[in-house]
């Protein structure tokens, strides 16, 4: 998929947009970590571009990766049609200190990964794949894409830094 090929989808990126149906954000952060969605590495997924283990904390090895985050990504990676390196995922409290993440960091509940890019074409394809998977968070920053479907966060959202 080209940039060209990217910018054309608009109206039917976001149909699909609106379709994605909204998560129950009543839940605290304890509930949500319970939930099937997420499950510690243990569990394994057949993903056709990513690996449970990707998306682990680098500091501890715990992961409470969404589940329905990752099936997003995986969908989003088959549609971009270019790699996508995970550069952090589901992060411990301490190593979100550590990379100076903030307090209600999506990361925490395992609701949020970083795609690194090294171009402005590769971020907008990445970023409109993942507007077509239905993620509805996504922030763009010099080095890297982030991805969230936090239900808890302000939704639909975009920004750049």
């Amino acid at each position: 998929m080209t940039p060209l090929h990217v910018l054309s989808l608009g109206k039917s990126l976001w149909d699909l947009y609106e379709k994605v149906s909204e998560r129950d954000i009543s839940r605290t952060p304890e509930e949500r970590s319970n939930d099937s969605h997420s499950i510690d590495i243990d569990v394994s997924e057949s993903w056709a571009w990513f690996k449970r283990n990707e998306f682990a904390c680098p500091c501890c090895s715990k992961n409470r990766i969404s589940g329905d985050l990752v099936d997003r990504l995986d969908y989003a990676r088959g549609k971009a049609g270019v790699p996508f390196k995970i550069s952090s995922g589901f992060r411990c409290i301490d190593r979100n200190r550590k990379v100076a993440g903030k307090p209600r960091s999506s990361h925490l509940d395992g609701y949020a990964a970083d795609i690194k890019c090294p171009s402005g074409s590769i971020k907008a394809t990445i970023v409109a794949s993942l507007f077509a998977s239905g993620i509805k968070r996504v922030g763009i920053y010099s080095t890297f894409v982030h991805a969230d479907i936090s239900p808890t966060l302000p939704s639909p959202m975009l920004w750049i830094v």
